[in-house]
């Protein structure tokens, strides 16, 4: 028999945006949005440069409750220092329409692209505090 363990950091980022808009998060449903999150739950978004958004909220992931969010956010995974990192962009509520213009996309993409640049600076912290700690 053989057995493989992985010592997997797993990192939330939210952004004030996030923290701010369409009410507060508890603590439960916090915690539930992150553990979908660290199961790959989520689905892309098509046309914004990798963007995701999840569902969440009192029902969770697959919930339809008019009390839920969605989510929308970016993932990054770096193998070589076994991090995974989710940043929290913003929510808003599942009452409101989601069909995205073109517009909505080429705004997401900006924000994609800000977000990656922002995770790199991140990503390069992160490989200092390895290699001294």
């Amino acid at each position: 028999m053989s057995e493989r363990r992985y010592a997997w950091d797993y990192i939330f980022i939210e952004t004030k945006l996030f923290a701010r808009d369409y009410g507060m998060v508890s603590e439960s449903e916090r915690e539930r949005l992150d553990f979908d999150l660290m199961q790959g739950k989520g689905e892309q978004i098509p046309g914004t440069g990798g963007l995701k958004r999840i569902r969440c909220g009192p029902a969770g992931y697959l919930g339809r409750s008019q009390e839920g969010w969605e989510v929308v956010f970016a993932e990054y995974t770096y193998a070589d220092i076994q991090k995974r990192l989710f940043w929290l962009l913003f929510k808003f509520p599942l009452t409101l329409d989601t069909a995205l213009t073109e517009q909505d996309k080429e705004a997401l993409r900006r924000l994609k692209a800000r977000a990656d640049y922002c995770m790199g600076l991140y990503y390069e912290r992160l490989q200092e505090g390895e290699s001294n700690g």
